[in-house]
């Protein structure tokens, strides 16, 4: 990874069928790239996303002659990650080649990883076919050092997974590092190369080694679901265009190949992305224990819940969620990576329908602790799908910003008559049971005759009684007030107000009359003169408020009088007065807090 930074089980759903037609082999005579290979691509993209986006859950191997010394060189633990030990200890090339004697795993048994895989819930597999150490887990005829002609296994190793995938209908991509190789001369590295063996030529590493493994792996185990790309050292255009020949215009790939060649989604590492989703095709890769090999001294692994809430946050904002494993030297899966899949294998189960085939949420953040995913069904009706983390100790759920009824509301996994009710983009779900159906994630179901539509969402208090009224959820009126970033200032503010017309108002709703205290963070420039603002409660002024003179950029928390708004839904706003030729500020936030009666 980065350091930086049966077909036939599966005819019996339409989806799955489309997955067939996409990778049925007797179509690999149109996937060659020989005739316009980057039209070719461009052409059948939608196409051959159609599987990918459905899946949304895949498993990831990470397995090599690494696993071998599993994080330890001459009986010390190397710290980072185990798969990058012979960069991290530097391990000449010869020796780290006699490792692979040690590389025998005769427990390997690829149709009972794929079967486990299906158990999980898993719908596409990714493997590393080769990995930065340049060890190949296939037959390739460009380098003997592979698993068949380096280790006394003398097996393909990826050959009888892609047969496995194959019959069992599980999508396989592979993992290529295809710049940084530390075995074969001239392949690119981070760091001098340790080893005078590893001098080289790069584009000759890439014409007689990558470019022809990419065919191999293209020709010979296909039909291949996805690259994953890695490490894009090196890679200038004309070296990315050799490799984009060669791949399948049905087969995805990731945005690590480099050379600016496009990708068809974009991939993330250990971290989610901002709260603002992804605008394209993304997915998020995960390890369960800070190492993607195998490691033999204890890790700390991230807890089953914190992994399934994970994958529903994804889904939630229209991502593929990409968990690995690290099988150790023998072919076996850790015991604790095993009892954290099968968490989620169970719930998947039960809850699959809000995962598979699901789209980014529309609605905005909600006051309680999930998230949500929308899903297209038959007959042209949608499925909003609520995953709440945190249950209701009230029995109610409120929901913000959606404009429609749904037709049905139910929990997943329960027998509940729930009720709905409500409006105006507000809406509180109400009779659920006093315990979830699930201990970390719940599943609510409302059912839509069409597409929901969603409303300015109406800022809610949190459980703590606060409330943070961001800039992005403003309405604004008049003057040239606008959303937007500085360079001097990259997060997201209302900009340009120079007053007196401007205005930034906020929907507001609470369930009783609730007495706030506003504070109000404010970047401020050089200023002669203070300039003064005032706070309206559905246009009636309730406070008033002075921005001092500074003789420098300044940040300002301003305290304005408490505000007592009535229960249900109010309008809060803020106008600033002035001179209109008076230097901008920028307002970052307001904060409302609850005063207790």
């Amino acid at each position: 990874m980065r350091v930086r930074p049966g077909y036939r089980t599966l005819l019996a759903s339409p989806v799955a069928a489309g997955i067939l037609l996409a990778f049925c082999p007797h179509m690999c005579a149109a996937d060659s790239p020989a005739d316009g290979p980057a039209a070719a691509r461009a052409a059948m993209k939608e196409e051959r996303m159609a599987w990918w986006r459905e899946a949304r859950f895949g498993l990831f191997v990470h397995w090599g002659v690494y696993a071998v010394p599993a994080g330890e060189y001459h009986g010390k633990a190397v710290p980072h990650l185990a798969e990058w030990i012979m960069s991290t200890a530097r391990i000449p090339r010869d020796e780290y080649r006699g490792m692979a004697a040690s590389f025998n795993p005769r427990n390997y048994d690829p149709g009972q990883w794929v079967a486990s895989a299906r158990k999980y819930g898993v719908r596409y597999m990714v493997v590393t076919a080769k990995h930065h150490d340049g060890f190949a887990l296939f037959d390739s005829k460009v380098s003997d050092w592979n698993a068949v002609q380096a280790t006394p296994a003398k097996r393909d190793l990826l050959g009888e997974l892609a047969a496995a995938c194959r019959e069992a209908g599980m999508p396989l991509g592979f993992h290529y590092s295809q710049a940084q190789d530390w075995y074969h001369p001239g392949g690119a590295s981070y760091g001098k190369p340790w080893d005078p063996s590893q001098a080289g030529n790069f584009d000759a590493y890439l014409n007689n080694i990558a470019v022809p493994q990419i065919r191999e792996l293209c020709d010979r185990y296909g039909p291949v679901a996805c690259f994953f790309f890695d490490t894009p050292a090196k890679m200038t255009p004309d070296r990315a265009r050799r490799i984009a020949a060669v791949l399948p215009a049905r087969t995805v790939i990731n945005d690590r190949l480099g050379g600016m060649v496009s990708a068809d989604y974009r991939c993330a590492e250990n971290k989610m992305p901002a709260s603002e989703a992804p605008a394209a095709d993304w997915e998020l890769c995960r390890t369960m224990n800070g190492t993607w090999g195998f490691r033999k001294e204890p890790t700390t692994w991230i807890p089953a819940r914190d992994l399934l809430r994970e994958l529903v946050r994804t889904a939630s904002m229209g991502g593929n969620y990409l968990l690995n494993v690290g099988p150790d030297a023998d072919g076996r899966f850790p015991q604790q990576a095993v009892e954290r899949l099968e968490v989620i294998g169970t719930w998947l189960a039960a809850n699959g329908d809000s995962v598979y085939g699901t789209r980014a949420t529309p609605l905005p953040k909600q006051s309680w602790n999930g998230a949500s995913t929308l899903k297209p069904v038959k007959d042209g009706g949608w499925k909003l799908f609520l995953h709440v983390f945190g249950w209701p100790a009230d029995g109610a759920l409120r929901v913000a910003g959606l404009a429609d009824r749904p037709v049905s509301v139910k929990l997943i996994g329960s027998d509940a008559a729930l009720v709905i009710d409500g409006g105006s983009g507000l809406w509180t779900i109400r009779e659920l049971p006093a315990v979830p159906v699930h201990p970390d994630v719940s599943v609510v179901e409302l059912s839509f005759a069409s597409m929901p539509g969603v409303t300015q969402t109406p800022a809610e208090l949190s459980a703590g009684g606060t409330c943070l009224l961001a800039p992005g959820d403003a309405s604004l009126s008049k003057g040239n007030i606008r959303l937007g970033r500085s360079p001097d200032d990259p997060s997201q503010a209302i900009r340009d107000w120079r007053g007196p017309d401007g205005t930034a108002s906020w929907r507001i709703s609470v369930p009783k009359m609730t007495t706030l205290s506003v504070t109000l963070d404010i970047s401020v420039p050089i200023l002669a003169d203070q300039l003064a603002g005032v706070v309206l409660v559905n246009g009636r002024e309730a406070g008033s408020f002075v921005i001092p003179a500074a003789k420098r950029q300044a940040d300002n928390r301003i305290t304005v009088k408490p505000v007592t708004l009535p229960a249900g839904f109010s309008n809060f706003a803020v106008r600033l007065s002035g001179s209109a030729t008076a230097p901008p500020v920028a307002l970052r936030s307001i904060t409302l807090a609850t005063i207790p009666p």
